[in-house]
Parts: structure tokens; sequence; C-alpha cells
């Protein structure tokens, strides 16, 4: 005599489309609530973000943030505040996009470093200033002239004691062959030892896939860090420097010659 449970009917295997529909819904569920949760993190990153761009006497942009808050207001209504979290992650896909589209137009392109030290924290629209201009002077200089283009992502980082900004670009050079040792020697000359610059030392040639590199030189984090994980005066320190700043640099021409990666 069959048990109570052993139901010929009840109990018979669920159809193959069955149990599809039922994985189908139990993903839409799943991504339904993932949306959810991503819109109460991403009001709570804005509300914030409006709090400490109010405790430095900054009410504009925290109302202009506050109302960039609605996931379905349209991108030409966002805010342009590069500290709000959804803008700030606009402008760096489009900047990894237009990086994209540098590079791919290069014939040998190379990946550097450029660096450059404030002399404290209350000094870093100064120095970004020093350091656009020392840049545009050593591009002038023998050991870069025969660079034909070059795309780079501009970063403003704390230094690790707290007590300065390091001022960098990660740059892709369209050049033959870079001499290192004479790069070094004139950055250092130029910016009296407050500047350091290095060949990238595993891949110094990009590769033929370079979505990685583009997102990394281009990324958000450091002209707009999470909201509470900077202290108050550094973070008006670093908004008042950054703002109206270029956050991706081109200089030279586009190559006249057949890129290596021409693209499709």
């Amino acid at each position: 005599m069959p048990l109570a449970n052993d139901h010929p009917v009840r109990n018979r295997p669920a159809p193959v489309e069955d149990l599809g529909k039922q994985e189908t819904s139990s993903q839409l569920e799943a991504f339904g609530l993932a949306c959810v949760l991503r819109s109460i993190a991403l009001d709570d990153a804005h509300e914030a973000r409006a709090s400490e761009l109010e405790l430095i006497d900054d009410a504009k942009r925290a109302r202009w943030v506050r109302a960039c808050s609605n996931p379905r207001s349209p991108r030409w209504l966002r805010c342009k505040v590069r500290q709000c979290p959804t803008c700030a992650r606009d402008v760096a896909r489009r900047n990894a996009r237009r990086m994209e589209t540098a590079i791919d137009a290069m014939i040998a392109p190379k990946l550097v470093l450029f660096t450059f030290a404030s002399l404290g924290l209350h000094d870093m629209e100064e120095s970004i200033s020093t350091f656009h201009r020392l840049h545009g002077r050593l591009r002038r200089r023998k050991c870069l002239r025969d660079v034909r283009s070059g795309v780079a992502g501009f970063e403003v980082k704390l230094a690790d004691n707290g007590k300065r900004w390091l001022i960098h670009i990660h740059a892709v050079l369209d050049i033959d062959v870079v001499d290192a040792a004479a790069v070094k020697s004139a950055w250092t000359h130029l910016t009296r030892s407050r500047g350091t610059f290095g060949l990238h030392p595993t891949r110094p040639n990009v590769e033929r896939s370079h979505a990685d590199l583009d997102s990394y030189a281009t990324k958000c984090t450091t002209w707009c860090p999470a909201p509470g994980s900077m202290h108050l005066p550094v973070f008006r320190a670093m908004t008042e420097g950054i703002r109206g700043r270029r956050l991706l640099l081109r200089w030279g021409k586009r190559s006249e010659g057949t890129a290596r990666y021409p693209r499709a």
C-alpha cells in the first residue's frame, strides 16, 4: 500500500519547462531585491555626502546632490557635482571610454606614471597648477620630443603620512622608445625632487585588451571618496583643490600612420 506522500500525481517531477520558469522567476526576484537594496544604499550615500558638503559650508552643492539621488531622473538633470556618488561614476565611465579611444589610435603606447607632492594639505590648488606647468615644460624637452600623443588620468591622493597630497597621472604615451633615465632626471630637476617618474615595471607596452587599465586610470575613488572616509578639513581641501580641474588630460596629435589596433 503506497504511503500518503507517495501520491503518483502530486509527487511527480516537475516538467523541464516549469523548472526553467521557476529559475527565471527566482532570478528576477533576486535582481529586483538587489535593485531595491542598491537604491536604498545610494540614497544613504547621497544623504551622507550632502551632509558633508553642508558641514564644509557648501549648501548649494548639497542641495544638488540630494536632488540627484532619484535614480529615475534623466542624465541631463544630474547635479554634475564631482563628489556626487552617481555623477562621479558617470564621469569615470565617460573618461574611460575616451581613454580607450585615444589608446586605440596610438602606434606604440607606453604606460608611465608622473607624481608630484604638495607641501601641505592646504596648497593643493597651487600644487596642481605647478604640476601642469612643469609637465608642459617637460613635454617640450628632448627626452619626450618624440611623443606623438598622450592621454592620462588625473588623480589626487592623500599621502601615507596624511600631511600632504600626492598629485599623479597614469599616462599612456605614443612613443617608440622611452628613455626612462633621461625623463626621470629631467622631471626630478624641474620639480626640485618633489616629483617622481616611472615606466611600468611589468607591462610598459600597453596590451591590446586594456579595459582594466582604462578603468583604473580614470577611477573616481580618489576625487570622490566614500562618505565618511575623510576628515572634514581634508575633504574641504580636496573639494576646493580639484574644482574646475580636468580629470582626463590629452596632448599631441593623433597618429598619422596606421594605428596598431585599428577600431572596427
